[in-house]
């Protein structure tokens, strides 16, 4: 696949930011809205079952310097005639996984120590609902433990025939972060029965301490096979649940301290372990680095680690986020963003790469030069879309009033579009905004949600045919 470098629109395009209420252009549909205002959204999410019905996700809070037990997980259904259905907030450890025919699995997170605590004291629950009613009976207590306050320490995956795997980091130490660290992994089988396995476990170091380096754990599940990617040691490490034995820890590759961490699987056993990273600190001193490793179905090891985007030295942080998506014939896609050149005269290129259903990942394609990745969907025939908003302004001011953009692919070997306008919003809605994408299975059509309105957040969401 030939590098494909797609920098921008047309001057009507940036015309058509103007101030207001958020608007898709064609062939988007419409937006509608979602919920209420509800103050700093983030982590937004789409997940859907066989039918068409999706669970839509984000946690909000009150302002943007909120903590972290501050946040609140609030839940919509979209049924398959287009109906939206509010949820009662929840408090969650990990996203919403559905699964199966549409059913969902809600890992609950219950503080138990004081707010202000450092590290803190958390339990967690697993429920099972449907989209339809996410929150299902009563939750199942699974681990009560002292972790590090900030995200990344729990992940859960699930498989279509009702298999769950829940992965998480408990510390016991001190508030610097020294002290020992334990990985731990719950597993649902089919018949409903729980086991619980011992994943890894060591002395905490600098980069597994309580600050810029939080630990990262992530999980995949993928035919009878569980995959758990974690940080420990400065590494990228990766063990397989197989039957009813691990295999060994494989290294996958390095990190610099803060890491974006993601593992998918497809329903033959194809996983990828995908991962960004930086180092710490109020300053940048080492480029923004993504890495991605493939382990074939049936495989024991992953092969080597691919070196997707060495990025550059240039002391910048990066805008955006890095995401995995992954189709059920094994296709895979790595999206993200990162900074060229130096200020003032920087670029934030959104790139994508893409592994078929058989082989390792292609040269990257450079969709935009001003953009901060949102997300990435893979359709199950290879087609896939991804998100972004642009980043106009992120490194000087004004700000332009922000736009969101998506661009497609057709199918298995095809290169990316055109970038299509999805939507504007008011000038004040910041650059921290939220995309989500996916497919919908029963109609093919992508389906995009994103931060409409600066201040209070509403999500607005639209649809492409297509």
């Amino acid at each position: 696949m030939r590098r494909a470098s797609l920098v921008g629109l047309a001057g009507a395009v940036a015309a058509a930011s103007a101030a207001g209420t958020a608007f898709a252009a064609p062939p988007w549909s419409e937006p509608r809205p979602i919920g209420r205002a509800t103050g700093i959204v983030s982590g937004a999410e789409i997940g859907f079952g066989p039918g068409g019905t999706a669970l839509l996700s984000r946690r909000t809070n009150a302002d943007a310097g909120a903590r972290q037990e501050d946040y609140v997980d609030r839940l919509a259904t979209l049924t398959s005639d287009g109906k939206l259905v509010e949820h009662r907030p929840l408090s969650l450890a990990a996203p919403p996984v559905v699964f199966g025919r549409g059913r969902v699995a809600l890992l609950r997170e219950r503080l138990l120590s004081k707010r202000d605590a450092t590290p803190r004291r958390v339990r967690l629950s697993l429920s099972l609902g449907s989209t339809a009613a996410p929150a299902g009976r009563r939750p199942r207590r699974l681990a009560t433990f002292t972790t590090f306050p900030n995200g990344g320490v729990t992940a859960m995956a699930a498989g279509p025939r009702g298999q769950i795997a829940i992965a998480w980091l408990a510390f016991r130490g001190d508030e610097t972060g020294s002290g020992q660290f334990r990985i731990r992994l719950a597993l649902r089988r089919p018949d409903g029965r729980f086991e619980t396995r011992a994943v890894a476990a060591g002395p905490a170091d600098s980069t597994a301490g309580v600050g810029a380096d939080t630990p990262t754990v992530a999980v995949a599940i993928g035919g009878q096979d569980v995959t758990v990617a974690y940080t420990v040691d400065g590494r990228i490490k990766a063990r397989t649940l197989r039957g009813r034995r691990f295999s060994r820890p494989q290294t996958l590759g390095p990190h610099s301290g803060v890491v974006e961490l993601a593992a998918r699987a497809s329903r033959t056993g194809r996983t990828v372990v995908a991962w960004a990273t930086q180092d710490g600190g109020e300053e940048a001193n080492e480029p923004y680095v993504v890495r991605a490793a493939v382990r074939a179905a049936g495989a024991a090891r992953f092969d080597p680690t691919q070196d997707l985007d060495l990025g550059e030295a240039n002391g910048e942080r990066v805008p955006g986020r890095m995401r995995l998506a992954m189709a059920a014939d094994g296709t895979a896609a790595v999206a993200w963003s990162n900074a060229r050149g130096r200020y003032p005269n920087l670029t934030h290129p959104v790139l994508v790469s893409v592994a078929e259903r058989s082989g390792g990942f292609l040269p990257n394609a450079e969709l935009t030069t001003r953009g901060a990745a949102r997300d990435v969907a893979v359709r199950d025939d290879g087609a896939a879309v991804v998100v972004w908003t642009d980043t106009r302004g992120f490194s000087s001011a004004p700000t332009s009033s922000p736009q969101t953009f998506a661009v497609l692919r057709a199918g298995p070997g095809q290169l990316f579009g055109q970038p299509e306008l999805i939507a504007t919003s008011s000038p004040d809605s910041g650059l921290d905004r939220q995309a989500a994408a996916a497919y919908d299975p029963r109609t093919g059509r992508s389906t995009v949600i994103w931060t409409a309105t600066g201040g209070s957040d509403v999500l607005q969401l639209a649809t492409r045919d297509g």
